[in-house]
């Protein structure tokens, strides 16, 4: 509630200088979500939660976007989130979810070239990911979004606009160096093992078409994911030191649509994730094998939206292998067009998982379970 209460007053705080700020050079706007959510099983508590008790720091976040004209041909901008979900961290953090320079030159209409950290390209709305109110659900489901290892990368991105008859397209090619927020790992005995994860050489391309009411998108990835292990044994005044490392080449392939017409809004995506390398892996580095997807079905009935939801994944990285799914039933009310309430009941099953990379909380011992949670809140623009 604290929390709640404190992402509450920094919103109203910062209203005041968003407005001042949108009347100079610099254009502001801000974001969030304030969420209450309960998981209602001990035997399995679906991703975010812990424990039964009440959480409202995963599933809230605050964010400010900056955006400047340079020149006519030149444009900045910067995203800042705080999250108490940031992916592998565990407490509240604040982190920079993109900041570019954008060069769009007039000799070349609809050519747009950014250069800084930008959202890596995976989902439909990967530009928007944390702007929930902008999502027809309250966040992307946990099974799909948790098999992608990063969301932001440092580059480079030249994307085309082009007309096909009164369709709208776009192709985009982008890399650079993956952002990871994975922190080294460690056990406390006297072999101290440390495990560290760098990702590099992100190399891809994107294609996107927008009719009346719709979009389709396809996205191919490649990247390249080493994991360092350094293991530090102690035998009385001796340390003895040994260090190894094992390199794989990750493709990822996404292909998805939304339609949003006739008061029926769907939204569908699947992901398919492989590695060359046939080592095992450990959690936090790169799966073997993983594919996961999800479908959204609502209908507006005037400022309500009740919807359902799908989402599953199978995953494979060597020592973990199994499966989830997730049923959403949720309505959404929108109080005004900056204001939206939502609201979830789900249900998850993991069937059959074996290894440590638990999808949610599993007890010890455990391999399958049903876990149900409630969430309830805002999404606001400000």
């Amino acid at each position: 509630m604290k929390l709640t209460i404190l992402m509450a007053g920094i919103a109203i705080a910062l209203s005041p200088v968003v407005a001042q700020a949108k009347d100079q050079l610099i254009d502001v706007s801000g974001f969030g979500s304030l969420y209450y959510g309960q998981a209602l099983d001990k035997r399995f508590q679906p991703y975010g939660f812990t424990d039964n008790y009440a959480d409202f720091t995963h599933f809230s976040l605050v964010g400010l976007t900056f955006k400047s004209r340079i020149s006519e041909e030149w444009d900045a901008a910067v995203q800042l989130v705080a999250t108490g979900d940031n992916l592998y961290w565990q407490n509240f953090s604040t982190f920079m979810e993109w900041a570019y320079l954008n060069y769009q030159p007039t000799a070349v209409p609809g050519l747009s070239v950014r250069v800084g950290r930008q959202r890596y390209g995976v989902w439909t709305a990967s530009e928007y990911m944390n702007v929930h109110h902008e999502l027809p659900f309250r966040a992307l489901p946990g099974p799909v979004y948790r098999i992608t290892p990063f969301s932001s990368f440092d580059g480079i991105s030249v994307g085309q606009n082009f007309n096909v008859g009164k369709l709208k397209g776009n192709v985009a090619v982008f890399g650079g160096a993956p952002v990871q927020d994975i922190p080294p790992t460690s056990n406390n005995t006297t072999t101290l093992t440390t495990t560290a994860v760098e990702r590099h050489d992100l190399l891809g391309v994107k294609a996107s078409i927008d009719g009346d009411g719709w979009r389709a998108r396809i996205q191919a990835s490649e990247t390249t994911a080493i994991r360092t292990t350094t293991t530090e044994t102690v035998s009385g005044s001796n340390i003895q030191t040994t260090v190894s490392k094992i390199q794989a080449h990750q493709q990822i392939f996404t292909a998805g649509y939304r339609f949003d017409k006739y008061n029926i809004v769907s939204w569908a995506e699947y992901a398919y994730l492989i590695s060359n390398d046939g080592t095992q892996a450990t959690y936090n580095t790169y799966h073997k094998f993983a594919a996961a997807g999800y479908a959204l079905l609502g209908y507006r009935i005037g400022d309500w939206m009740p919807r359902l939801s799908f989402a599953g994944s199978n995953v494979s990285n060597g020592i973990s292998l199994g499966n989830v799914q997730s049923y959403i039933a949720g309505v959404n009310y929108a109080i005004r067009p900056d204001i939206t309430i939502k609201a979830d009941y789900e249900y998850s099953n993991v069937g059959l998982w074996r290894g440590s990379n638990m999808p949610g909380t599993l007890q010890s011992g455990q391999t399958d379970g049903v876990g149900k949670a409630l969430y309830i809140g805002v999404d606001f623009l400000f």
